[in-house]
């Protein structure tokens, strides 16, 4: 069942393309699993609240014109909750959302900003929004097409794909897969069991807190690479820039392999 409290209305200047707001809030007291969001400009704010007994649903409309119809917009099926961020032609609906549990969040936004916190796992993508997550239970499939990407602590496997926006990592524990077309990478605290990134034109900064299998690759800029203590293969080339090998490497009977490689730009490797 669910609670809905009608919080303000007033007319404000807030918003670029909106000169009226709305907020509410319900209460939803089904077990849920999963989060599930569609839409366009709105963004969607979720954290878990150990503390909590059920979950809070509170929305932000933003609009122009007439005022919105006040359903139809999220909904509960099971255990999952579904959320639309588009209200309407000149409408755009943010969600805050806080749960009791950790949830599998999916979806797909086109500018809105997805921040989530304390989740299972995601697969996730916008068109033009960043994509923030912190504390993830499990995996983590995220993708932008020239939002900003911002990781950081998880639990699991990460896979980060945008065209031209940057990847920003801190903590994952599972194998890491990174690629823009254009945009610089920045990944710490990687512990997995290997590390691709792929960049066309963008710098590379990587810091392994475990020896892996890593290759590091971009046409167009920087490779700088922090590794641990370990036993290395390495290949390497550059087309143009300066190379710095500061791990000593064994080509023949080395555990791991390191395949770096720019067109134009310097390969430093230092030890953590």
């Amino acid at each position: 069942m669910a609670a809905l409290a009608i919080s303000s209305i007033g007319l404000v200047a807030c918003h670029p393309v909106s000169d009226q707001e709305l907020r509410d809030s319900r209460t939803e007291s089904a077990q849920l699993t999963e989060l599930h969001v569609e839409g366009g400009s709105g963004s969607v704010t979720l954290h878990r609240d150990t503390g909590a007994t059920q979950t809070t649903i509170a929305r932000h409309f933003r609009y122009t014109g007439t005022k919105p119809a006040l359903t139809g917009w999220d909904s509960t099926s099971g255990s999952v909750l579904s959320v639309n961020t588009a209200c309407g032609g000149q409408c755009a609906l943010d969600y805050t959302i806080t749960v009791p549990s950790t949830l599998t969040v999916t979806g797909h936004l086109d500018s809105g900003r997805l921040d989530l916190s304390g989740i299972g796992t995601a697969t996730l993508e916008t068109t033009s929004g960043s994509v923030l997550v912190h504390d993830a239970a499990g995996d983590v499939n995220a993708g932008s097409d020239s939002g900003r990407l911002t990781v950081a602590n998880v639990n699991g496997r990460l896979n980060l794909k945008s065209q031209s926006g940057s990847a920003e990592v801190d903590g994952v524990t599972g194998a890491t897969t990174i690629s823009t077309d254009s945009g610089s990478v920045r990944a710490h605290g990687l512990s997995g069991t290997e590390t691709s990134v792929r960049t066309v034109s963008g710098s590379v900064s990587l810091d392994l807190t475990a020896a892996q299998d890593l290759t590091a690759q971009t046409d167009s800029g920087s490779l700088r690479i922090s590794l641990p203590n370990g036993s290395y293969r390495l290949t390497q080339s550059t087309d143009s820039g300066h190379v710095s090998i500061g791990v000593p490497v064994d080509n023949v009977n080395g555990k791991y392999t390191l395949r770096l490689k720019t067109e134009s730009g310097s390969i430093t490797v230092t030890k953590t």
